[in-house]
């Protein structure tokens, strides 16, 4: 994690009395046990959308990716979820999504992690 994504993460909006948080474009969002991120690698091929989690404490739980794309080549839906287990201080990767990279394609991803304390959503926008 590098020093804009440390500094999100201080910023990011907590709603605790819900048991949710949900994070702007490029902020790291945080519940009491859990936080999340959506990076964004530009590759050879395209754009590579890769959601993280990171939790203070060692917990297990589910996720759930959306990442819907428009622009000139149509547009597209892909959904991908599934159970992952944290351990302390480490942070890890939930899944991938790899998209081409065509010029003006708008793209809106957004992940679900839930866990013991609540649900967090991180979303992030991109316009190639």
């Amino acid at each position: 994690m590098n020093a804009r994504n440390s500094a999100a993460a201080i910023a990011a909006v907590t709603l605790g009395l819900s048991g949710s948080a949900l994070a702007m474009p490029g902020q790291m969002a945080i519940t009491p046990q859990v936080q999340c991120d959506i990076e964004v690698v530009q590759t050879p091929d395209g754009t590579q959308l890769r959601p993280v989690a990171r939790s203070g404490i060692d917990l297990s739980g589910s996720y759930q990716l959306t990442v819907e794309t428009s622009g000139p080549a149509g547009s597209s839906s892909v959904s991908q979820g599934g159970e992952f287990a944290l351990l302390a201080g480490q942070v890890q990767a939930l899944g991938s999504v790899s998209l081409g990279r065509a010029s003006g394609t708008r793209i809106v991803a957004r992940v679900d992690v839930s866990g013991p304390s609540g649900r967090t959503r991180c979303v992030r926008r991109v316009t190639l």
